[in-house]
C-alpha cells in the first residue's frame, strides 16, 4: 500500500489517531463511519505496512531537564567514518534525536541534559569525537514547544498544546520511570499486558498513569507518521527574530498552519519549526509567505531537510 493507495478513511483515521491514538474504536467506528472491525482491520493494516508508530510524548521539562538543539556542518569524511560517528553521538547519554539533514546542516541533534555540567560534557564529547571534522556548530536553547495534529484530512479539528519550561519539577519513582520507558513506544498500550510486564496490579498501573497524565507529565497520545510513505517531505526551519520584537502573532499564525507539527522558541531569540510539505518548493513558498507578513520580526532563515532519522527516543530516569 502507497500513498496512492491511501482513500479519505485512512487519511482521517490517521488525523483521529494523531489527536488521540488511545482512541476508543467505538468512537473512531463513529466518524469514520464504519464498523469496530474495519477500523480495527485499518489500524492493524497501515501500523503493519509502517505508515506511523505510535508514541506517547512526555514533559520532559516537567521532571527537570532542558533541551538544547544541535545542528553540525561536517567536513572531510569517509561514508564509513561518517557512519561511525553519528553512531558515537548517538550512544551519548541524553541524546533523544539525531538525523542527517540536507541543506545548511548536515546533522541534528536534540539533547536533553539537568544541568550546565551535563551539557559542557556533551558538547566536549561531539567535539572529541568529531575532532577538526565539524565545520560549524549552531546550539539553540529551547525555551518553550508547541506540539500540534498534523491534519491529513480536512474535517478533523486541528489542536495546539503548549510546554513551558518551569521551576516546579516532579521527581519520578521507580516504577513510574519504568512504565514510561515501557509506553512511549507504544502509546495504544493494553492495561493488563502493561501491569504484567511491569509486573504490578492493574489497578496499581492505572493510577499511576492517571497521576502522570493530572501532572501533565504523560502529556499525548500520538502517532509519529511515516512521511516518506505518505511522499511527504519533513522540513525544519530556523528563523531569526529581530530583538526586542514580540513574536506571539507570528507564533500563532505558524500554529494554525495543519502542515506544522512543531514549534520551539529559544532563549536566543530564534523560532524553530517543522514543515510537512510536498517538496522543498513548497517549504520555500511558505517561508516567503512568513517572510512578507512578518518582514520587520524575521531578520535571517535556515532551511534544511530531513534525510534520515538515526534515533527517535530517550530512556527516562
Amino acid at each position: 500500500m502507497d500513498k496512492s493507495k491511501l482513500n479519505n478513511k485512512d487519511l482521517k483515521l490517521l488525523s483521529l489517531l494523531d489527536l488521540n491514538s488511545r482512541e476508543s474504536l467505538a468512537h473512531l467506528s463513529k466518524r469514520l463511519g464504519i464498523s469496530n472491525q474495519a477500523v480495527s482491520k485499518k489500524i492493524k493494516n497501515l501500523q503493519e505496512q509502517e505508515y506511523f508508530k505510535f508514541v506517547t510524548f512526555v514533559d520532559l521539562f516537567a521532571i527537570g531537564y532542558n533541551n538544547a538543539h544541535v545542528y553540525l556542518k561536517l567536513q572531510g569524511y569517509e561514508r564509513k567514518d561518517y557512519e561511525n560517528f553519528i553512531s558515537k553521538v548517538s550512544d551519548i547519554k541524553g541524546v533523544s534525536w539525531v538525523a542527517e539533514l540536507f541543506g545548511d546542516f548536515d546533522l541534528g541533534i536534540s539533547f536533553f541534559f539537568k544541568s550546565q555540567l551535563e551539557l559542557a560534557i556533551f558538547i566536549e564529547k561531539v567535539n572529541l569525537i568529531g575532532k577538526n571534522k565539524i565545520k560549524e556548530k549552531e546550539i539553540f536553547f529551547i525555551k518553550d514547544h508547541v506540539i500540534s495534529n498534523v491534519i491529513f484530512d480536512k474535517d478533523v479539528q486541528k489542536i495546539c498544546n503548549k510546554i513551558e519550561i518551569t521551576d516546579k519539577h516532579y521527581t519520578l519513582q521507580k516504577q513510574e520511570i519504568a512504565l514510561l520507558n515501557k509506553i512511549k513506544s507504544n502509546s495504544r498500550y493494553s492495561l493488563y499486558s502493561l501491569s504484567e510486564e511491569l509486573k504490578l496490579n492493574p489497578k496499581t498501573t492505572a493510577v499511576y498513569i492517571k497521576k502522570l497524565e493530572s501532572l501533565k507529565i504523560i502529556r499525548w497520545y500520538k502517532i509519529i507518521p511515516n512521511y516518506e510513505k505518505l511522499a511527504k517531505m519533513y522540513n525544519i526551519c530556523l528563523l531569526e527574530i529581530n530583538y526586542g520584537q514580540n513574536v506571539q502573532d507570528l507564533i500563532r499564525f505558524l500554529e494554525k498552519e495543519k502542515s506544522i507539527p512543531f514549534i520551539s522558541s529559544t532563549f536566543d531569540n530564534y523560532i524553530i519549526f517543522d514543515y510537512i510539505s510536498q517538496d522543498y518548493q513548497e517549504l520555500k513558498f511558505y517561508v516567503n509567505l512568513l517572510k512578507n507578513k512578518f518582514e520587520e520580526k524575521i531578520l535571517h532563515y535556515k532551511l534544511f531537510s530531513i534525510e534520515k532519522v538515526i534515533k527517535n527516543g530517550e530512556r527516562y530516569e
